[in-house]
């Protein structure tokens, strides 16, 4: 575990390096077609030969230095010049957007991956194609800062719904708006792959997208299970009579949820049933386009609502006055109402299980289609649960947990706590009690792992899991709630 560790470390500064180097390509490049000239990073002057003021008049990429530069790194390393130029723009995105990002990447603190997710996430952010002004390199600044404190104790897996929570409040365009633009762009296509198979891919409202796939999952689920108890009857009657079982091979998960899409799509409609079917079925989406998801609609309510001193028009990091259209952090519809000093309720982004924000139009067809409601109360200077008010009778514990893990607690896995086991931190044969402080999500697989494989686990008071591997090495994993809920008291600045 040392050799590998040591391995990763000096990976991520080797990839922190290439960034680096990558993006003074670009520069070089830029600085050249601009007529001017370049030493050492950082040291780029205006040039005094005949050459001077030879600027291009378009973008530095469609220049013949960006593309000849580029097409020396490609033939030095044997890659596509496509690959090269992508590996140009992530680097200049990271260095000159992220500094901090790329110094924690040579340090080892975070991987590759983690650099990615930023990187991704925080594309909202800023305007696509245009520099950052002083503005938005503020908001930038300080969503940098959040999530890769952050990103020092998570996977990127975990990280990715994290930071796309933290951009939504530092964007300088609504989810809304942009949610309205690309719904235009919702699209199907065809990618074929190799031996016989082929991708069908759609870009569609998550909303929809998750519906139809949480559908499919759950048929697909029957379906197999049926499938196997169908296969082991047949085999115990074969058995019984004596004779040779036959060779069953029962689906997998997978493979049912492919075939049903396929069958479902494969209908021929061109005939009178199978024109009904597809009617039918069409007629049932457009009218209950999320009746398919399950609504979680969550009430968090905060001490420090009601304190009237409170401006949440200021952001003490990015050092904003009025001047910054401190009224945009107010709710118009609320203010009269809440008072002048009341936080925000457009602070409380709307988001679905899994998939991070959503637009509030979204969030409210999803909440109409809902058949119950929960009301959780959290504490706003650490996110521990308070309570948890249904007017469903259901399971307090169940509930509880539902909201404080929301997925499995394995470090790096987020399986949704829907299709997780819940576990006893500390086995019922071994004195564990059957209460908060001991029950949490686990995912099938890792529920085995954590019982059979050599890990031990402790949880503390706060709900946060301390796992001990079968080297030593430690790894803390915390509530998804106190993720969710915690009060950083940085308002964004806007």
């Amino acid at each position: 575990m040392s050799w590998v560790e040591d391995i990763e470390r000096r990976s991520r500064a080797l990839e922190a390096e290439r960034l680096r180097a990558h993006a003074y390509v670009r520069a070089v490049a830029a600085a050249e077609d601009a007529g001017l000239v370049v030493g050492e990073p950082g040291s780029i002057a205006e040039e005094d030969s005949a050459g001077a003021g030879k600027a291009g008049d378009g973008p530095v990429e469609r220049s013949l230095a960006y593309r000849s530069a580029v097409a020396d790194v490609a033939a030095s390393a044997r890659l596509s010049e496509q690959s090269v130029q992508q590996r140009i723009e992530k680097a200049v995105e990271l260095t000159t957007q992220y500094a901090q990002v790329v110094t924690a990447l040579e340090a080892g603190e975070v991987a590759p991956q983690h650099a990615g997710v930023i990187a991704e996430a925080g594309r909202i952010i800023g305007i696509p194609g245009s520099a950052d002004t002083s503005e938005i390199s503020q908001r930038r600044a300080v969503y940098e800062r959040l999530v890769l404190e952050k990103a020092r104790t998570v996977s990127p897996n975990q990280l990715r719904p994290y930071a796309r929570r933290i951009a939504e409040r530092y964007a300088l365009e609504s989810i809304d708006d942009r949610h309205a633009r690309e719904q235009r762009h919702r699209r199907v296509w065809l990618e074929t792959a190799g031996d016989g198979m082929a991708l069908l891919c759609a870009y569609l409202p998550v909303d929809r997208a998750q519906a139809i796939y949480t559908r499919l999952t759950r048929m697909a689920q029957a379906t197999a299970q049926a499938e196997a108890a169908a296969a082991r009857a047949a085999r115990e009657d074969a058995q019984k009579q004596g004779t040779e079982p036959p060779v069953v091979r029962p689906r997998g998960v997978g493979e049912v949820r492919a075939d049903l899409l396929a069958d479902f799509l494969g209908i021929d409609f061109t005939t009178e049933d199978g024109a009904q079917i597809v009617a039918d079925a069409a007629a049932q989406a457009e009218s209950t386009a999320a009746g398919n998801v399950q609504g979680i609609v969550q009430v968090i309510v905060h001490a420090d609502d009601l304190d009237p001193g409170l401006d949440p028009g200021l952001d003490p990091d990015l050092g904003l006055g009025p001047g910054l259209d401190t009224d945009m952090a107010r709710d118009p519809d609320t203010e009269a109402s809440s008072g002048p000093g009341a936080r925000p309720q457009s602070t409380l982004q709307p988001e679905l299980e899994g998939c991070g924000p959503i637009p509030a139009d979204m969030a409210r067809r999803i909440a109409g289609a809902a058949t119950s409601w929960t009301e959780v109360t959290v504490n706003p200077g650490t996110g521990d649960i308070r309570k948890v008010e249904s007017r469903v009778p259901s399971a307090d514990q169940k509930r509880k947990l539902q909201v404080r893990d929301a997925h499995c607690r394995w470090p790096g896995c987020r399986m949704p706590g829907f299709r997780c086991d819940i576990d006893h931190t500390v086995a019922v044969q071994d004195g564990g009690e059957t209460a908060m402080t001991n029950l949490g999500y686990l995912c099938r697989n890792h529920h085995l792992v954590k019982h059979h494989g050599g890990w031990r686990v402790v949880q503390l008071p706060d709900a946060t899991y301390e796992w001990t591997s079968p080297t030593a090495r430690k790894t803390r994993t915390v509530a998804e709630s106190r993720v969710r809920f915690v009060e950083t008291g940085e308002p964004p600045p806007f």
